[in-house]
């Protein structure tokens, strides 16, 4: 096999795999956008505004602290959270400052 046949399938292959992995990202973006317009339970919806935020932190930078801001606001809504609903609203608390300072320290 010649050289130039060997690089035009590397970059084919390349070329398919970065399509598949912008398909992956914008069908999970999709559905985290779905859960943050239709859930009900606060701390899904949180949990989907962190994760958007991580999803389209390389991308869209400007939108991470937008994104967490929204998901803290969320967090301070009080509820009667069991230990395992609690420890799930401090973790999700936690990265959504996380992603904040990393803005803040990175840009």
């Amino acid at each position: 096999m010649n050289k130039g046949r060997a690089h035009s399938k590397i970059s084919l292959l390349f070329c398919l795999c970065i399509s598949f992995s912008l398909s992956a990202q914008l069908h999970k973006v999709d559905s985290l956008t779905k859960v943050i317009s239709t859930s009900s339970i606060l701390i899904d919806k949180a949990n989907a505004y962190v994760t958007l935020a991580d999803e389209l932190y390389v991308n869209n930078i400007d939108t991470v602290i937008t994104l967490c801001e929204a998901a803290l606001k969320l967090l301070e809504v009080k509820t009667t959270d069991n230990e395992s609903s609690y420890l799930k609203r401090e973790i999700i608390r936690a990265k959504a400052l996380n992603n904040i300072g990393t803005v803040y320290n990175n840009y």
